[in-house]
């Protein structure tokens, strides 16, 4: 599930498409570029976002690019049973998230939730809306294989997991 309707948003469904993975896409559909409506498996207003249904394999990327739409969005989506729920952004923003999530008194502790990931995506140096797409998916990917990420040349062992 993503939620935004920017620039960079046609550049991760694209990946998450190539992968075969179904995605949903929440935001101002009057702002969504075409390639989204034909690339995503739905496509929802920001009203509509709240109905869409979760399960073990869902993970939802907040990249709005709108502080407020995020925020409400995260009080919703943190209650529920989520595997990864990403924030772009600075680590600053999702700071203010926390103060206001303690002042409203909602009991959640953010730095203590594994599934949360803020800031999100992995270290590689990505600058333009297709790397930083690559660097979400691929944290996501590690996190859905239980994986950390690194390098395999520092990996010990088969590079894959034999059962």
């Amino acid at each position: 599930i993503c939620i935004g309707d920017n620039y960079d948003i046609s550049a991760l469904v694209g990946i998450v498409g190539e992968l075969g993975w179904e995605v949903h896409v929440g935001g101002q559909k009057r702002k969504m570029a075409k390639d989204i409506f034909r690339s995503a498996h739905a496509v929802y207003s920001l009203g509509e976002i709240r109905d869409i249904a979760i399960d073990t394999y869902s993970v939802v990327i907040l990249m709005s690019h709108d502080y407020k739409t995020d925020f409400k969005l995260l009080k919703h989506f943190v209650t529920k049973d989520i595997t990864y729920i990403g924030i772009l952004g600075p680590r600053s923003r999702t700071d203010k998230m926390q103060v206001e999530l303690d002042k409203e008194g909602m009991g959640v502790d953010l730095s203590r939730m594994d599934n949360i990931y803020a800031p999100i995506g992995l270290d590689i140096g990505a600058e333009n809306p297709e790397e930083i797409a690559l660097s979400i998916v691929s944290e996501v990917l590690a996190v859905i294989r239980d994986r950390k990420g690194g390098f395999l040349r520092l990996r010990e062992g088969s590079i894959h997991d034999r059962n």
